[in-house]
């Protein structure tokens, strides 16, 4: 009877582990496959109106982010600029029919331009992108490094306070005028 409930309580022990583990894998996995899923990301922002969404995850060395938008053309955040657009770490999506691109840039002046950061001697460092659109959003989303160690891109740190500049087009041509842009505070816990 005693080796009844131990085995019992093993068999218990054991389901119980499988699935706490499946939960907590779920819940702290991010798949950057351009879908944005139900508690995949623990911190989400809202701009214009909750027309651009940011959702963001921090994973280890790795920062994760989603951009949720009603854009018709490319999305865009940035981090930490100077005066207006001047030295904020950009990047840039573009979801098309069949590709999506996904551009780091810098901005070198108060309006722009954003040239690419390897333009500048700089490295690409957006480790992996995806996107997707329907007819009424474009959903973007990317990671990276919190330090990439490119001058041209800024440390992400868990728990501060980052300027965070968005901008959307109805354009797919990233140097074009954007439709709507703004700006915020962020922080990712």
């Amino acid at each position: 009877m005693k080796k009844f409930f131990i085995i019992i309580i093993l068999f218990i022990l054991i389901i119980f582990n499988l699935l706490t583990t499946k939960v907590f894998t779920q819940t702290n996995k991010i798949n950057v496959d351009g879908v944005i899923t139900q508690n995949e990301y623990s911190n989400k922002f809202s701009f214009d109106g909750g027309n651009f969404l940011v959702y963001t995850e921090i994973l280890g060395d790795i920062v994760y982010f989603a951009i949720e938008s009603t854009a018709k053309g490319w999305v865009s955040i940035g981090f930490d600029p100077t005066n207006a657009m001047k030295d904020a770490d950009m990047i840039f999506g573009v979801v098309l029919e069949k590709e999506t691109k996904a551009y780091d840039t810098y901005s070198t002046g108060i309006f722009g331009p954003h040239p690419d950061d390897t333009s500048l001697g700089g490295t690409f460092d957006i480790l992996a992108f995806s996107g997707k659109r329907d007819q009424n959003k474009i959903y973007f989303e990317f990671s990276r490094k919190l330090n990439t160690g490119d001058k041209f891109d800024k440390i992400i740190t868990k728990g501060k306070d980052i300027k965070l500049i968005w901008a959307y087009s109805n354009s797919n041509d990233i140097n074009s005028k954007h439709t709507k842009r703004g700006s915020g505070l962020i922080n990712i816990k």
